[in-house]
């Protein structure tokens, strides 16, 4: 289990305590949003084989497991932008962490237990003074 399936655990579980003591104490609350409560506890895609950028906008603050220490994926920037009739995908993830990675293809591993394999190359260091790395994606439609 990863930090974030925890936090949203725990959060349902006080969500549920909450809601059962405040039906007992007569107070009328609202029904949760089912559609919110799934949104919140599903597990998110599969990262294989299928490598869009909507799938990484899923993993975003998520970390990864690298050779030599932990990646968070900090951002997934469109490099198209919003163009109509787009055949394309290009696309750039941003990882920040303390892994010390040369440029080239390195195997990441997710909090859920997938695994992908990236090429990255440094991209400098953040306003903390940790390592960026930067995967870059052009995907043919």
């Amino acid at each position: 289990m990863n930090k974030r399936e925890f936090m949203l655990g725990a959060g349902a579980l006080i969500g549920a305590a909450s809601t059962a003591g405040a039906a007992t104490a007569g107070v009328g609350m609202a029904e949760p949003d089912a559609d919110a409560d799934r949104a919140r506890t599903a597990r998110p895609p599969e990262l294989a084989p299928d490598l869009a950028m909507a799938k990484w906008q899923h993993y975003l603050g998520d970390e990864f497991a690298a050779p030599g220490g932990m990646l968070r994926l900090s951002e997934v920037q469109d490099e198209c932008g919003a163009r109509s009739g787009a055949t394309a995908e290009q696309f750039s993830l941003l990882f920040v962490g303390t892994a010390a990675l040369t440029a080239g293809t390195h195997a990441l591993r997710h909090g859920t237990g997938q695994r992908i394999a990236l090429f990255m190359q440094p991209a400098g260091l953040s306003a903390q003074g940790q390592a960026l790395y930067r995967a870059d994606f052009n995907l043919l439609g």
